[in-house]
């Protein structure tokens, strides 16, 4: 009886410190989704900068309104035509006259010193609620090459990543057609971005980006198609995966293969 009664007590108190270990795990776990940037409200949308090709003779026009209170809306017309007299005026730091139209861009300087360890996430998430165009996410750190830049920029198309469709091409021209009808979370692990330099590739196998110091974030239309675009936007976020989603979905599981191919394998498991 009362060996029943010591183990019975053994089990009690084993069952109550793996509840309060579970209980401290939990509180100290990062969380799943994380807001960094928002657009409700004029002042959130002050901090962006738009640009588009008009600076070098270009015909594009872009604007950035609010939609309703906690959204707003990155709108214009993409035009591929240009003015050559205007160009010829345009050069650039390399001293070369500026020859590409067709673009509009939205971006905003960040400091991560405030936001918390990005480490500690697979990646960047964006709640929006785009048109059928080919929107890329851009992403500004500080250098870490070791050359003469500043900053390194790392790119991603936003549209493979939409919600139900594949992590690489997409399975069908409908679905590659088809609207987004309501706002949806695009979580883009690190592993899906690019080093860019003046919209070429740097690498296969780029460096990783430096997530201590993030300068900008930025979102660029350039898809070499005339017309009119719409891009609703609630917010930028980082996102962890689940440990179902780990386990069950394979997408995500390709993301992760991404993340840790690219060097993206210290994310801290909580």
């Amino acid at each position: 009886m009362l060996k029943s009664l010591s183990a019975l007590r053994a089990r009690a108190s084993k069952a109550l410190v793996d509840i309060v270990n579970a209980e401290r795990t939990q509180l100290s776990a990062p969380p799943s989704h994380l807001p960094l940037l928002h657009f409700a409200g004029e002042s959130a949308l002050e901090r962006w900068t738009l640009q588009s090709d008009v600076s070098i003779g270009g015909f594009s026009e872009c604007s950035l309104t609010m939609a309703t209170a906690s959204t707003a809306v990155f709108s214009g017309t993409i035009a591929l035509e240009s003015d050559p007299a205007r160009q010829e005026k345009q050069t650039s730091d390399q001293g070369k006259h500026a020859t590409r139209t067709g673009f509009c861009a939205m971006r905003t300087a960040v400091s991560s010193d405030g936001w918390p360890t990005l480490h500690d996430f697979h990646g960047l998430s964006l709640r929006v609620r785009p048109d059928t165009r080919s929107y890329i996410l851009n992403v500004r750190a500080d250098n870490i090459l070791g050359d003469s830049r500043n900053e390194d920029l790392y790119q991603t198309p936003i549209q493979p990543f939409l919600p139900r469709r594949p992590l690489t091409a997409m399975s069908s021209e409908a679905e590659a057609e088809a609207e987004v009808d309501e706002l949806v979370d695009v979580r883009i692990p690190w592993g899906a971005f690019s080093l860019t330099w003046r919209g070429h590739v740097q690498s296969t196998r780029p460096p990783t980006m430096n997530l201590d110091r993030l300068t900008h974030v930025g979102l660029l239309l350039a898809d070499g198609a005339d017309g009119p675009f719409r891009c609703e936007l609630e917010s930028v976020s980082v996102f962890r995966y689940d440990d179902d989603e780990l386990v069950h979905d394979p997408l995500v599981r390709e993301a992760m293969r991404l993340n840790v191919e690219r060097g993206y394998d210290d994310v801290r498991d909580g």
